[in-house]
């Protein structure tokens, strides 16, 4: 999906109805609905140490893809993982509400693409993990 630009220093989704949302206006709507969720508000206060700012930083690296998820910071890749569906059972859901609200404020087209951009990041992060031998492993146990 090709983001227009409408201004020279803002970029726009186009909505199912026709109309454009700009993705500023896009992640603010999204983390207005994260500060107002009971659980996943309280969750990203305690991943981000209260800071908004980064989350909302981090929310447009996601939605942007501005850079490779090895290149992202720590808080995206936990927003990465924590979007992936498969962590502990009271995130399970947080995916498919996020993917939700972002199809409900842009379109399923944009909301399919980033379904698809979370699950290729949560597979590079996979890759990047490190592999412990078992001799590395018989040292860290052995202190």
């Amino acid at each position: 999906m090709k983001l227009e630009p409408i201004s020279p220093h803002c970029e726009a989704l186009l909505r199912s109805d026709g109309n454009a949302i700009a993705v500023e206006e896009l992640i603010a709507v999204l983390l207005a609905n994260l500060k107002q969720h009971p659980h996943y508000g309280n969750v990203l206060h305690h991943i981000a140490g209260g800071d908004w700012e980064a989350v909302s930083n981090s929310m447009r690296e996601i939605v942007l893809e501005r850079a490779p998820v090895s290149k992202s910071s720590a808080l995206t890749g936990n927003l990465y993982r924590a979007l992936s569906g498969t962590g502990p059972s009271n995130l399970r859901a947080f995916r498919q509400w996020f993917l939700r609200l972002v199809e409900l404020e842009s379109s399923s087209l944009f909301a399919r693409l980033l379904t698809r951009r979370i699950d290729a990041a949560n597979a590079d992060l996979v890759l990047q993990r490190p592999r412990l031998r078992a001799s590395a492993l018989r040292i860290l146990n052995s202190r």
